[in-house]
């Protein structure tokens, strides 16, 4: 007959015990796997305003599919994109003029946004029921960098020849929390989102027609084929 040595038992009740922690890692790599594939992280601009569609659409998907894993966070334009190009961000919502070089997504649009121009409230205009360009000649244009948001940049320059502004000077600003600070110490104004004045010492003035207006889009790489990213599809 044949018969375990002494050494074939310990190895066999170390093998039983290595196989129980295997099957344990695998039952939590199963998990893991189970949990990000049920999970979708939404990125949004910082200091713009979302109000208007976000939560309702949140509210929507959470009454649908209540086991999904959300993530939400703010972040500044160009780490929007950069964060879904590397795949951190499954979607993110943001300006179509700031990612119409992005090949590889796909779109659908939310809403149609209006520039406006935004000032402090202590400046000399700031209470005055409308303004005109004229009243804007000695005034700097504070906007983002050309590195820091390429289409925003464009879309500035787009919006002078279009009201017919030519600014005193350019002040340029790395991300939108540092223009809200300089128009907000009087440094210049901006072109911007209405929104952006909700909670702060901005006041906005309507000086552009009213078919100049830009989208807020929703943007997702298109090789992403997560099922939670096509239910939240549904939903918008």
């Amino acid at each position: 007959s044949v018969q375990i040595t002494p050494a074939g038992k310990v190895f066999f009740k170390e093998f039983d015990v290595l196989h129980d922690q295997i099957n344990d890692s695998l039952d939590r790599i199963r998990s893991f796997g189970l949990l990000e594939a049920n999970s979708l992280s939404i990125g949004y601009p910082d200091a713009i305003n979302v109000d208007s569609f976000l939560p309702k659409i949140i509210q929507t998907f959470k009454l649908k599919y209540p086991n999904t894993n959300l993530k939400l966070n703010r972040y500044r334009l160009k780490d929007l994109r950069t964060l879904l190009m590397n795949e951190s961000l499954d979607i993110i919502f943001s300006f179509s003029f700031d990612l119409s070089s992005l090949y590889a997504c796909e779109f659908a649009q939310i809403e149609k946004r209006k520039p406006f121009i935004i000032m402090s409230s202590s400046h000399a205009l700031a209470n005055k029921a409308s303004i005109t360009i004229d009243d804007l000649e000695d005034e700097p244009l504070i906007c983002y960098e050309q590195e820091a948001s390429n289409g925003t940049h464009k879309l500035t320059n787009s919006g002078c020849k279009l009201i017919g502004f030519n600014p005193k000077s350019y002040i340029y600003a790395k991300n939108t929390d540092t223009i809200i600070s300089l128009v907000s110490f009087n440094q210049g104004i901006a072109f911007m989102d209405k929104s952006i004045c909700l909670n702060t010492d901005l006041v906005a003035h309507d000086v552009f027609p009213d078919d100049c207006a830009f989208d807020m889009v929703a943007v997702w790489l298109k090789k992403n084929k997560k099922e939670s990213l096509a239910n939240f599809q549904e939903i918008l």
